[in-house]
């Protein structure tokens, strides 16, 4: 049921998701229905909801491998960290926040609690969150792969950039249209 305060837009949009969860629902088979149903049980945890339904862990990986569980899984995640207040603009925040909690410099104390004159900071933590804040926000440039040819030969000056955000699929598209062209 939809809450009376909601706008029209915010209401649509949330029969547009329900819809959109209930179509990903659909295409699933009944086993994977049931895996996917057994998931916000088991804390969103994949093999704790194969075991609760007695799967085998390799059963539970092929499962999860198939294209329509993986993006209802999505949905469901999604619906999940939405419902507790995790949003990618809240983890910027939070990382940004460690950052500069761990780059401030705090006195060291001695055993009774009083100032010695020295000072540190984290470096350790703060460069982490620095690298999951990178990680994020997509700041590093994408990661440079050299293909090579038919039975290994190199392809003449070609080289392609194979992000970290494309699934096997793409990458392997772009590699044939490459050994195809050359």
């Amino acid at each position: 049921m939809i809450p009376a305060t909601l706008s029209l837009d915010a209401a649509a949009l949330l029969l547009d998701r329900r819809r959109e969860r209930t179509n990903a629902l659909r295409a699933c088979r009944p086993i994977e229905r049931q895996f996917l149903k057994q998931l916000p049980k088991s804390r969103y945890s994949p093999y704790v909801a194969g075991k609760a339904l007695g799967y085998s862990d390799s059963t539970t990986w092929k499962i999860m491998q198939r294209a329509r569980v993986k993006r209802a899984m999505e949905l469901f995640l999604q619906d999940a960290l939405e419902e507790i207040g995790v949003s990618h603009s809240s983890l910027v925040a939070d990382l940004n926040e460690i950052k500069e909690r761990c780059m401030q410099a705090r006195p060291v104390l001695d055993k009774e609690g009083k100032p010695t004159g020295f000072f540190e900071f984290d470096a350790p933590s703060a460069i982490s969150a620095a690298r999951l804040l990178i990680d994020l926000l997509k700041l590093a440039p994408p990661k440079r792969v050299e293909l090579s040819g038919v039975d290994g030969a190199p392809i003449e000056s070609i080289t392609t950039v194979i992000t970290e955000d494309m699934d096997a699929e793409e990458a392997a598209r772009v590699y044939q249209d490459i050994i195809r062209t050359h």
